[in-house]
């Protein structure tokens, strides 16, 4: 039987707003946008963040939103929930420590995304929805044994970094969001979620991200945090709400150097023997590609196990006794 997860949106003073908000969002489709490579660098946050680290840190919770868990679908193999069903499959790793290696800012550039998809894998190539001829470069990504993500546009603080046409934008009414949303999410098959680029400004709204979250449940998706600020509340109300979860805690390329890049892979390393799993985020530079080339051969002689980024998040929902759909 599956374990009971206490919520404690339940017990929370229901805002009546957001009952209205999630109404409004039924039906609704259209929308997309983005600049290439122009991810937030963390200088106004941190470029590795542990798990524990995370945990400790308090944010607020949204009330009135229906309470679920993970896993909660019909039985039966074709009703699993999405992120299940396109995952990619891998071995039993025993009790080697997971690594997940997610390539960002994909689809832009054909040259650049063949370089992702040409490393060995399993990674997690994560496709900009606004690129062209998105579904023949997802097919190709499948086919080379890597899994997949939406990276979906979301505003960042400030006025400097621009996250592209059709972003998500907190100053949104609840329409135009799920609109550009599902656009998004119609572009291309077989994902198993999504991951914000940019988004340092969003992704600590807990009332416009819960529209998103809501979006995911629905469909049956997982999202991993890109974790553009140490404010994110995506943590807490992935809880909250049952969404399939996880984030990374190293991004490998903020500055473009080789000696950097195998630093914060080293890094990688340290987190994931430390806690039993760790994500980096990457992007297709030349230097990061060429680097990953050398790197991912010699994690198996080295012990751990590399995996896409469902394989994290069935670990995380195991290790809370919730129910994983298998």
């Amino acid at each position: 039987m599956p374990t009971k997860r206490k919520h404690s949106l339940g017990k929370t003073l229901a805002r009546p707003w957001i009952a209205a908000v999630l109404a409004l969002g039924v039906g609704l489709a259209l929308g997309a946008g983005l600049t290439l490579f122009l991810g937030e660098t963390p200088s106004a946050s941190k470029i590795e963040t542990t798990h524990k680290e995370a945990a400790r840190r308090p944010v607020p919770k949204v009330a009135g939103l229906p309470a679920a868990k993970p896993g909660d679908f019909l039985p039966g193999e074709a009703s699993k929930p999405q992120w299940i069903r396109n995952a990619v499959a891998v071995p039993e790793n025993g009790e080697r420590p997971l690594i997940a290696i997610v390539i960002d800012d994909l689809g832009l550039s054909p040259k650049r995304s063949a370089m992702a998809i040409g490393l060995p894998g399993p990674l997690t190539l994560a496709f900009l929805p606004y690129a062209a001829k998105l579904p023949e470069q997802a097919r190709r990504a499948r086919a080379a044994g890597h899994e997949l993500l939406v990276h979906v546009p979301m505003e960042p603080e400030g006025k400097v970094a621009d996250p592209g046409p059709r972003a998500l934008m907190t100053r949104m009414s609840v329409e135009e969001i799920l609109e550009r949303l599902r656009w998004d999410l119609d572009r291309f098959d077989h994902y198993v979620g999504i991951n914000n680029h940019m988004g340092s400004k969003f992704t600590k709204n807990p009332e416009r991200l819960a529209l998103v979250f809501q979006e995911l449940k629905s469909r049956g998706l997982l999202f991993l945090d890109s974790r553009t600020t140490s404010d994110t509340v995506a943590r807490e109300l992935a809880g909250e709400m049952g969404i399939p979860f996880a984030e990374r805690q190293v991004f490998l390329d903020n500055y473009l150097s080789a000696k950097n890049v195998h630093e914060r892979l080293a890094r990688l390393e340290e987190i994931a023997r430390n806690e039993g799993v760790a994500v980096a985020i990457g992007h297709p530079h030349e230097v990061t590609m060429a680097a990953l080339r050398e790197w991912l051969p010699t994690l198996e002689e080295k012990g751990f196990a590399l995996v896409p980024v469902s394989a994290v998040v069935r670990k995380r929902l195991d290790g809370q006794g919730a129910v994983t759909g298998r």
